[in-house]
């Protein structure tokens, strides 16, 4: 079994960057490798299209499953087969300031991450920043403010 994670300060309040975190159906609005479509609850099944970088390897679908859910602070979820390769992947949010601490992370587990351990974990932590850097950049565009921003004035 490997970890590896990266944390980021966000200048957007926490409701906002949980809201574009948990906004399954949007990723590839802003997540560099892949899209995921269904829903932000616990146990719920997810499509995940991993889109490896420009080459000659195919977009990667597979089903999902959240795994983890404690609203505005945690989402999770895993790929993968038990005992060969699972992966679990997601993003801790904490009020930091007026801002948010995003930590995204990642654990592999199974007989697949031991063998490749060594050959995933640099590129694994590098993909980890990418994406919190990707995820940072699209909070701060306008654009996000409407579709992210919490309804004002509004009766529910």
């Amino acid at each position: 079994m490997f970890q590896v994670e990266n944390t980021r300060l966000c200048d957007a309040p926490i409701g906002r960057v949980w809201r574009v975190v948990t906004d399954f159906d949007n990723y590839a609005e802003w997540h560099p490798a892949f899209s995921l479509v269904g829903a932000a609850e616990m146990g719920a099944k997810l499509k995940l299209s991993f889109r490896a970088a420009p080459g000659p390897l195919p977009t990667l679908n597979t089903e999902a499953r959240v795994t983890r859910l404690q609203r505005p602070n945690e989402i999770g979820w895993q790929i993968g087969m038990r005992g060969l390769l699972q992966i679990e992947h997601g993003f801790d949010l904490a009020k930091s300031g007026r801002g948010t601490r995003i930590r995204h992370w990642m654990r592999c587990r199974g007989l697949l991450s031991r063998i490749a351990a060594k050959a995933l974990l640099g590129k694994a932590e590098s993909n980890l920043g990418v994406v919190n850097a990707s995820l940072t950049a699209f909070l701060r565009r306008a654009t996000t403010i409407a579709r992210y921003a919490p309804a004002r004035g509004r009766s529910r």
